[in-house]
């Protein structure tokens, strides 16, 4: 009984203060303690105004089943106040430094890897002088022992993408115009003698020397006989390995094929070309 006026005159505490010595719990407001220590602000049964030391140390605010080391719960906007008062602006988070103090942060930015697309003014290598239908016909690949010789993917990336260990996505898009006939870009970019004609795109890992992805373009059929091709992938990459990715291009149309950069066509405006990789998790 000592024991317990003692305690109850350390903390100040008024009203209801208990203490059992059998289950080693001390409990304010409440006869019946939760935990090791147990506060109810309100004395009423509700556990949104208590405060709470369970058996593994964890405390709760607001709850009686705290899941973590400390497990605040209250009502929106109110679970935790902080002063003085700050304000986050945008591209601001809230971290901790070295010393586990919260603080103020720049959002980190994802990690880039940036490539560039050349202009190539010169017809693309034909995947076949004849341009047949290609819908379900792949151009050699660069390096392929069965590609016919100047019929091989050309390159367009001058500057590629160097990736490490980790899950990328890469996206690719130029433009290119194109032409069936040898004598200009405006006649004939349709479908002549009946067959399709397409722009592949081809991702190319120059260090594993294989080939990632192929994807066809069908370009206009009037007017300005453009294609934009645009293409995503997502590779993923195991600890210590790395790839050295590179965008090349070919074509079933047998005559003009030109890859453009962005406002280098008087009147065409092609819009800016882009060859990128952005992280989407990395191996710890």
């Amino acid at each position: 009984m000592k024991k317990r006026v003692l305690l109850c005159s350390l903390l100040g505490v008024i009203s209801v203060c208990s203490f059992s010595q059998k289950m080693q719990r001390v409990g304010i407001n409440t006869e019946n303690p939760q935990g090791v220590f147990h506060i109810n602000g309100t004395q009423e049964n509700l556990s949104q105004d208590d405060f709470i030391i369970d058996a593994d140390g964890k405390v709760g605010i607001g709850t009686l089943a705290p899941q973590s080391k400390l497990d605040i719960i209250g009502t929106k906007g109110k679970g935790l106040r902080v002063t003085p008062p700050g304000k986050i602006t945008e591209g601001e988070i809230i971290t901790s430094d070295a010393e586990g103090n919260f603080v103020i942060s720049p959002r980190p930015k994802p990690d880039l890897k940036v490539g560039s697309v050349i202009q190539i003014e010169t017809k693309l290598t034909a995947t076949s002088t004849q341009a047949p239908n290609l819908k379900n016909t792949e151009p050699f690949p660069p390096g392929d022992p069965g590609a016919t010789p100047g019929k091989e993917a050309v390159q367009i990336s001058d500057t590629p993408l160097k990736l490490d260990a980790g899950t990328w996505l890469i996206q690719l898009k130029y433009t290119t115009r194109t032409s069936s006939s040898p004598n200009g870009f405006r006649e004939g970019c349709g479908r002549p003698a009946g067959f399709d004609q397409y722009i592949w795109t081809l991702l190319y890992d120059l260090k594993g020397k294989k080939l990632l992805t192929t994807v066809g373009f069908a370009p206009e059929r009037v007017g300005a006989c453009a294609t934009t091709p645009q293409l995503t992938h997502v590779v993923r990459i195991d600890p210590g390995q790395e790839m050295e990715v590179h965008a090349y291009a070919s074509t079933s149309i047998p005559n003009n094929t030109v890859v453009y950069v962005d406002n280098d066509y008087p009147g065409f405006a092609t819009g800016k070309p882009y060859f990128r990789a952005i992280r989407l998790d990395q191996f710890k």
